[in-house]
């Protein structure tokens, strides 16, 4: 099997990443290795060693043992098991959270965790963060916004949220903003905490198992032909190729003036792409179909709109370009026919 490194060598040529000499000789603990947004840091870390010798020491911890597309160096360090019952009792100087359970399935099969990773485990990581005198980074979520598909404008960070708590599948949603609401109290205490709410990142390290809409559909593409839409796919997504989002994560965590930035990609008109021309290009690229419902029912619980102004961080770090999604969604497949 090929690794996420040398699939992704090229893609990882393009991230710029500013004063990344603070890194050098410095240790990252990373929870949630094994995630897209995870091994992807995992990776291009790596690639940062390998090009500009930085001497970087890598902890990585994910719930199950290690992908097998992950790299293994003798200066990394793999964790597996529960984040929640791990003693966090070692040295390190950046801490970068991404350990979640992000896909909506996931979550309501996962509550207690999905809780305890935001909160609880959250204050265990922060404890120790503080005596380290670490740099932290949070990984939170758009979802903290809840619907705004009747809001006129792109969502920025000053938005207070529309997040319903009649559903249970607002957990993820409510964990993260609590998990904001902790780094807080640990920033009043002196420590550098930065938060970067995240609207779907995709790409290369993606699993098969992926039930969110876009794994979906590339599966659905690739095994049967055909991809077979719950409604007429009007629902519109800010997506972010893996690439966008590292860079963007890492230069929120080494540079970043403010505390919270959104991180998402700019597409066309300023707004993300409706799911059924997401569904049309990964079609294009697998000679599959799209097939869609005689009646639009609407997929419960989905919302219209989700679209999250970036240029908080697009003014601040001078970023214009962003990976085209075709390509993005091209190589996304690719990856997952490696997978296979």
């Amino acid at each position: 099997m090929i690794n996420l490194f040398d699939f992704l060598h090229d893609d990882y040529k393009q991230i710029e990443i500013f004063n990344k000499d603070q890194l050098k000789n410095k240790t990252i603990f990373i929870t949630g290795s094994n995630g897209l947004i995870g091994s992807n840091l995992l990776s291009y870390i790596v690639f940062l060693n390998r090009e500009f010798d930085l001497n970087i020491k890598i902890i990585a911890h994910s719930f199950s043992k290690q992908n097998e597309w992950l790299i293994s160096e003798d200066y990394i360090t793999y964790l597996s098991g529960n984040l929640n019952d791990l003693a966090i009792d070692f040295k390190f100087d950046y801490l970068i959270h991404t350990a979640t359970y992000g896909q909506p399935r996931k979550v309501l099969e996962n509550l207690e965790n999905t809780l305890y990773l935001n909160t609880s485990t959250y204050y265990k990581l922060l404890n120790t963060s503080l005596k380290n005198g670490a740099k932290v980074l949070f990984l939170s979520t758009s979802s903290i916004y809840g619907n705004i598909s009747g809001e006129n404008n792109s969502i920025n960070e000053n938005f207070v949220g529309k997040v319903s708590l009649d559903s249970i599948s607002s957990l993820y949603g409510e964990s993260k903003r609590i998990g904001e609401i902790i780094s807080r109290i640990y920033i009043e205490q002196g420590l550098d905490v930065k938060i970067a709410r995240i609207a779907i990142g995709y790409g290369p390290g993606i699993k098969l198992n992926d039930k969110r809409f876009m794994g979906e559909f590339i599966k659905k593409a690739l095994d049967l032909g055909k991809i077979e839409m719950l409604d007429q796919g009007e629902s519109i997504r800010q997506v972010c190729y893996i690439t966008d989002v590292v860079e963007m994560l890492m230069n929120i965590l080494l540079n970043a003036k403010d505390v919270v930035y959104n991180v998402s990609g700019i597409f066309y008109d300023g707004y993300g792409f409706r799911i059924r021309d997401i569904a049309e290009i990964i079609a294009k690229y697998t000679n599959a179909s799209v097939v869609f419902p005689k009646e639009n029912n609407g997929v419960l619980g989905s919302f219209a709109k989700m679209n999250i102004d970036i240029s908080k961080y697009t003014n601040e770090f001078k970023k214009s370009k962003f990976v085209d999604i075709d390509y993005g969604l091209s190589q996304t497949i690719k990856w997952v026919q490696a997978l296979k």
